[in-house]
């Protein structure tokens, strides 16, 4: 796993997370985003499970690599709206390790199902 961040499959996985997890978090207003809501986490845990199966199967990774590949890109599109949203009003995102937890609780669990549903079948195949 050394050096995996190298790896452009590796960026790929990073970088689909990462725009399935921008899309859909983005274009709310902030005011209007809730983290917990019921809707946003089923689209959430859709999303990661479909780029965790995505990090094994087209991506070649093992399932504890895609799973935090997939995780690591919702954190950083989380995290970078928390930045764009902490310039434009410093006192908006007090919270924004809670944004970060919430954000890995429904991305880890989602996209290790998926990478770990796509493995079995692979392996079953063998």
């Amino acid at each position: 796993m050394k050096g995996f961040l190298k790896d452009k499959r590796s960026l790929a996985t990073i970088g689909l997370a990462f725009l399935g997890a921008a899309i859909t978090h983005w274009y709310i207003p902030y005011e209007q985003v809730s983290l917990i809501a019921k809707s946003f986490i089923i689209t959430w845990f859709v999303i990661a499970f479909v780029t965790g199966a995505l990090g094994v199967m087209l991506m070649k990774r093992a399932v504890r690599e895609s799973s935090l590949l997939v995780t690591a890109g919702f954190v950083l599109a989380v995290f970078l709206r928390v930045i764009f949203e902490i310039l434009k009003e410093p006192t908006s995102h007090n919270l924004w390790p809670f944004e970060i937890l919430i954000t890995i609780l429904i991305a880890l669990p989602a996209s290790m199902l998926g990478a770990f549903l796509i493995s079995s079948i692979n392996n079953k195949d063998k």
